[in-house]
């Protein structure tokens, strides 16, 4: 709510703010982007909604279509599938977002200076989006949420556009009381949203209102479907092979045996291949409380080989702790 107020205050970029609804279906996650960002108080209307893309290169026209119009929110709303998009992480790190003009061979360089907000049910996401991201959960703790009738503000949406000049005149009380103060910088930190937290968190320190940002890493892990589905198959790995050399092959067959990375296998390509290229990417990596590293193969088949290394602070990862995640075999 109070990022649009501040945004000039905000040399670098702003992360991706995820409203995922736990419990489902009708538990408001559409609304409370619509009130915080949209008709509440930023734009005194309801924010426009951008439907999830099927591909990259939709991905790609439809950001440039948003940017093009200089918005004050992006919202993109109901994600079903796992988030994952190339242009998408890239216009989350951007000042200025770069693309080709529909029909045409003309770049523009589009500045990038709205909020982004994601609404979706469970959303899972890719490694690259989840660490852009900055996650809001909804529990209605119930199982049939859009029963509920026990609300302050039955009309929610309408009494936040009719109480407008009061909401805005809070927001702008946090930011000039923040302003008097001497615009202190907040010390909580987020990779490439630097500046993005010691404004807003700064602002929030001097209100009083503690706890931002302190769910981070959680959440953050909860929506990473790549690191999850790493972390459960390498704790299989481990179990079975300990550190032992394999190949791609062998640890193909045991994917495949306990039904484990089945996006990244899925497809009409070889899943022996697709699984030892992204080997080659994983190589140096920690996962959970291993460390994936290459062997030396069979030099007369020049077939790569690869290993586990246990990592000696394992048994304390933080990590570790929070991953809910048990080997199970098909």
């Amino acid at each position: 709510m109070i990022l649009p107020f501040v945004r000039p205050y905000i040399s670098g970029p702003t992360p991706l703010h995820v409203i995922d609804a736990v419990s489902g279906q009708g538990t408001g996650k559409s609304l409370l982007a619509d009130v915080l960002a949209g008709a509440g108080v930023a734009l005194g209307r309801r924010t426009p909604r951008m439907a999830p893309a099927n591909s990259e290169e939709e991905w790609r026209k439809r950001i440039t279509s948003a940017l093009m119009t200089a918005p004050t929110v992006v919202l993109i709303d109901n994600v079903q599938s796992e988030l994952d998009s190339a242009a998408l992480a890239n216009a989350l790190t951007a000042i200025e977002y770069e693309d080709r003009l529909l029909g045409g061979n003309r770049l523009v360089s589009l500045p990038v200076q709205c909020a982004w907000v994601v609404t979706g049910n469970a959303v899972r996401t890719s490694r690259e989006i989840a660490r852009r991201s900055v996650v809001i959960k909804l529990d209605a703790r119930t199982d049939q949420p859009w029963f509920r009738a026990d609300f302050r503000h039955p009309d929610l949406l309408g009494w936040s556009a009719q109480q407008r000049e009061n909401l805005v005149a809070a927001v702008l009380t946090l930011i000039e009381a923040w302003r008097a103060a001497g615009l202190p910088r907040a010390k909580t930190a987020l990779g490439n949203y630097e500046e993005w937290a010691r404004v807003v968190g700064g602002i929030l320190d001097v209100a009083g209102i503690p706890g931002f940002l302190s769910n981070l890493f959680g959440s953050q892990a909860e929506i990473d479907q790549e690191t999850l589905a790493w972390r459960e198959f390498v704790d299989v790995w481990w179990t079975k092979y300990e550190s032992a050399e394999i190949s791609a092959s062998q640890l193909e067959t045991l994917a495949k045996e306990y039904d484990l990375l089945s996006t990244l296998l899925s497809g009409s390509r070889s899943s022996a291949i697709k699984l030892g290229m992204a080997l080659t990417r994983m190589v140096g990596r920690q996962v959970g409380g291993h460390r994936i590293t290459q062997g030396r193969g069979d030099r007369k088949t020049k077939v790569k080989g690869y290993r586990l290394e246990r990592l000696a602070s394992a048994g304390a990862s933080v990590e570790q702790r929070t991953s809910p995640l048990a080997p199970r075999p098909r």
